[in-house]
């Protein structure tokens, strides 16, 4: 009984060897194929997945390491690091990503981020997507990441993107946005503010009449 046991535990072994290498085989097989796709279509499956997940292509070849900064969809989200390293290691690592970009326009810029993340980061990435021509923008904070006098800058530059298509600010309540007097989005056809206060009514016509190519409008508070 002894002996068919080691034989039995050697056959495992041979078929978990076997597979490892198959494994390997498979995922190599696969890297040679991918790479073999013209760059629009790597760029567009890159563009398509998680950061985290875009930047592990990376390791496939070093022709999809430089395809990495041509990504003209930027998605981050922050929320979850709730220690003061793992939010150090995610602002490094957007400021790294964004220096590396190579200088062209960014098609959709989603950031999604809580306490703890500086302001000042914040607002320098918003901007990046802004002076890069974005397309599409949202942005999701978390309940007391973000304040009135942090958003004053961002007023400015946000409102006055003429390359905006699309606008989504969603959860702010602890923000009053006022709707400076320059606002102009000629290009905006999606606007969508969820939990959001304006500082008066004005602000609202002004945003209004500011958007004259408007075809969505959602508004929940």
């Amino acid at each position: 009984m002894a002996i068919k046991r080691k034989k039995g535990f050697a056959n495992a072994e041979n078929l978990i060897t076997r597979g490892v290498k198959a494994r390997r085989i498979d995922e190599e097989d696969l890297a040679d194929r991918l790479s073999e796709l013209p760059d629009n279509v790597i760029l567009h499956i890159m563009s398509s997945l998680p950061m985290k997940e875009a930047v592990r292509t990376c390791l496939l070849s070093t022709r999809w390491k430089d395809l990495f900064t041509s990504i003209s969809n930027i998605e981050l989200d922050g929320v979850l690091r709730k220690r003061r390293a793992l939010r150090n290691r995610f602002m490094e690592f957007v400021d790294g990503f964004l220096s590396l970009r190579k200088d062209i326009s960014v098609d959709r810029f989603r950031l999604c981020y809580g306490p703890g993340i500086d302001h000042p980061k914040i607002n320098e990435w918003i901007l990046y997507a802004v002076r890069h021509g974005v397309r599409e923008l949202e942005l999701i904070f978390q309940s007391g990441t973000f304040e009135t006098r942090h958003f004053t800058d961002l007023e400015f530059w946000v409102f006055t993107c003429k390359t905006l298509l699309t606008l989504r600010l969603f959860n702010l309540p602890s923000l009053v946005l006022t709707i400076p007097t320059h606002c102009c989005l000629p290009n905006l056809k999606g606007l969508h503010l969820t939990f959001l206060k304006f500082s008066d009514d004005e602000s609202i016509r002004r945003l209004h009449s500011s958007c004259n190519s408007l075809e969505e409008l959602l508004v929940q508070s």
